[in-house]
């Protein structure tokens, strides 16, 4: 068999700034999808390739792709995170044509990685399934023999444990009236299961595996319903039972939580209408209970449905095609972090634009999830898009990732348990061939939290500060963002900075409320967690000067006082108030008039008497201090107090 190594991996300095992500996520695993490198070339750009298929362990490690170029199987995988890379045709007969590949791998154990493919083999005679599989990272290969005598064994799929020492298998064989299963445990058979559906045929095998191989799960289509039969105790013990028992079944997909909790299938049913719908059942339990979701109305047509699930039995995500009376295709998708408690629907496609193969993923710990599909619109033939959330579903990004101008087909995704490697592969047409394209997005760490956040009130405002957090994530602090709650209501933004400054001073505030801060750093990744809320503060108006310039002046004739002043030398002032009486003799005060009225008249005061002026201003609710001056009701002369 033909084979290379090559020393550079797929986007070579995007898989650099990965592999220094992960070494900060073991210590903040917060992350996000900020980039995609331009797509490489897997296949000959001089051959025809179709069909890739791609799979990636749960911690990033190992990577394999498989696709059909020139007829022929090839093998491509790493087992170092993209660095170097060996490529190999899979097909030993020359004369014969390979289809359907399909490839599984583990982590990396003590003896090396596992990883293992599966495709089909036609010699014009006759269809055979064929498989290979390593348990030491490449160095030798064994196959598991599919074959009975005479009869053809075609639709094989292949699903690995996460310590790749469980291998399932299913295919079809006897022109597809028996669905055969089998399942190995290093040279232990587990499960060697034959279901026989005569004179109908069964269609669409699948198997899944979790759980370090406790979890076994085969399914399949029959009499046009979902069959299944599963083990959670590594073969030992088997339960078989329908899916479906009414209407009539197609496009069977399935999937498993590497924990082997999670059991998932989603499939076409026919609606009350006729018309396909896209239907799914979960279980989050092992199995003990089974819960059943539609995700179209009558009205709509469904079609390419696709399932995936978490590594925490709390993750689901279930894409499909649907069609509007007199619309195109869209891509849509629906998705739970809850174990099924509440569903986000979302409409992945824009607006006129065709949608065709949407694919979906999730990481272990729910947060990441990756949509894939193609779209046409007037001018594009078909795009791969992407659509991506690393927060479990509160920010999205999206982004073409194929060329335009080219026709991509058959999109595929991978992403690890771990969600730190996310690759996309497809086939596309140059209008000469198809190539085969892979592309993997380059997360960055999140920033880590703030802490000792503290805010100091002002008149309308406050000033917090707090510590930049122990890790940046690799990328410099690019800025933070402050949020305000009032107590007793919701956080609200109310500052965002664009430096590493670790203070902020929040203004038009509401005096005379308690609020409470906290902060979130940000680096070119995203924004990080939120710190722990400051301590309540309450703004409170600065407290107003004494008033100057205050005088009286005597009319005697008038028997009137006129009373003026001037506003202090600073500050805020929004009212005053005067009152006049005999000294030690004050009783209530005027009543506050506008910051404008600094001229008072006092009528019918009593001659040849001592009084007093005071004069006081405010500040919203804050009030300063008095400023006071003395006259005589006999004099004409002006009393001024400076």
């Amino acid at each position: 068999m033909a084979q290379r190594t090559v020393q550079i991996g797929i986007a070579g300095t995007a898989f650099v700034a990965l592999l220094f992500g992960l070494l900060l996520a073991a210590a903040n695993p917060a992350r996000a999808l900020v980039s995609w490198p331009e797509p490489q070339n897997l296949s000959s750009t001089n051959v025809s390739a179709v069909s890739p298929e791609v799979a990636v362990s749960s911690d990033g490690q190992v990577i394999a792709y498989t696709w059909v170029e020139s007829a022929k199987a090839v093998a491509r995988y790493s087992t170092d995170a993209g660095v170097t890379w060996t490529t190999k045709f899979l097909a030993g007969d020359t004369t014969s044509s390979s289809s359907s590949p399909r490839v599984a791998v583990s982590n990396i154990s003590n003896t090396g990685a596992t990883i293992a493919y599966v495709w089909t083999e036609s010699n014009g005679a006759m269809t055979t399934a064929v498989n290979t599989y390593t348990e030491d990272s490449g160095a030798t290969w064994k196959s598991i023999d599919l074959q009975s005598a005479g009869e053809e064994t075609t639709n094989p799929q292949i699903a690995l444990s996460p310590d790749g020492k469980t291998i399932a298998l299913a295919w079809l064989q006897n022109s597809n009236k028996i669905m055969r299963a089998l399942a190995v445990n290093g040279s232990a058979t587990i499960a060697n299961l034959a279901q026989v559906s005569s004179p109908n045929s069964v269609s669409e095998p699948r198997t899944v595996v979790g759980n370090a191989g406790q979890t076994i799960a085969f399914a399949w289509v029959q009499d046009a319903q979902v069959k299944q039969t599963y083990s959670i105790t590594g073969g030992s013990e088997w339960k078989t039972q329908p899916v479906t028992t009414s209407g009539s079944a197609s496009g069977l997909r399935a999937a498993a939580s590497s924990s082997g909790t999670t059991i998932a299938y989603a499939w076409l049913g026919t609606a009350a209408g006729g018309k396909p719908v896209a239907l799914s059942r979960y279980s989050f339990d092992n199995g003990a209970t089974w819960q059943d979701r539609a995700s179209t109305s009558n009205d709509q047509t469904a079609a390419q449905p696709h399932i995936a699930v978490s590594g925490n039995s709390k993750g689901l995500t279930l894409t499909w095609l649907q069609t509007s009376p007199g619309s195109v295709p869209i891509a849509r998708s629906s998705y739970t972090v809850d174990s099924g408690t509440s569903f986000k629907s979302h409409t992945l496609s824009g607006r006129g634009e065709s949608a065709q193969s949407p694919q979906s993923a999730i990481s272990g710990d729910s947060q990441t999830i990756a949509y894939t599909w193609v779209r046409a619109d007037g001018t594009e033939l078909g795009v791969v898009r992407a659509r991506v959330t690393s927060d479990g579903g509160n920010e999205w990004s999206k982004q073409d990732l194929s060329q335009t101008g080219q026709t991509a087909t058959n999109p595929r995704s991978a992403l690890s348990s771990d969600g730190t490697t996310l690759i996309q592969t497809w086939s596309r047409s140059n209008g000469t061939v198809d190539v085969v394209q892979s592309v993997t997005g380059s997360f960055f760490v999140l920033p880590g939290t703030p802490t000792g956040a503290s805010a100091k009130a002002g008149s309308a405002s406050v000033t917090v500060t707090w510590n930049k957090p122990a890790s940046d994530g690799g990328s410099p602090i690019t800025g933070y963002r402050v949020n305000a709650k009032i107590l007793g209501k919701g956080w609200k933004k109310v500052g965002v900075t664009d430096t590493a400054e670790t203070s902020f001073t929040v203004t038009g505030l509401k005096n005379n409320k308690t609020y409470k801060f906290r902060v979130a750093a940000k680096n070119i990744g995203g924004r990080g967690k939120n710190s722990e809320a400051s301590s309540p503060v309450t703004p409170t108006a600065t407290k107003p000067k004494k008033v100057t310039n205050l005088s009286v002046k005597w009319k005697k004739k008038k028997r009137k006082a006129v009373v003026k002043f001037k506003p202090p030398a600073s500050g805020k002032v929004t009212k005053y108030r005067v009152r006049v009486s005999k000294p030690n003799n004050f009783k209530q005060w005027d009543k506050w008039k506008s910051k404008k009225s600094t001229k008072r008249v006092y009528y019918d005061l009593t001659r040849n008497k001592r009084y007093k002026v005071q004069v006081q201003a405010k500040n919203g609710k804050t009030i300063g201090n008095k400023k006071g001056v003395k006259f005589k009701t006999k004099q004409s002369k002006k009393f001024i107090n400076r």
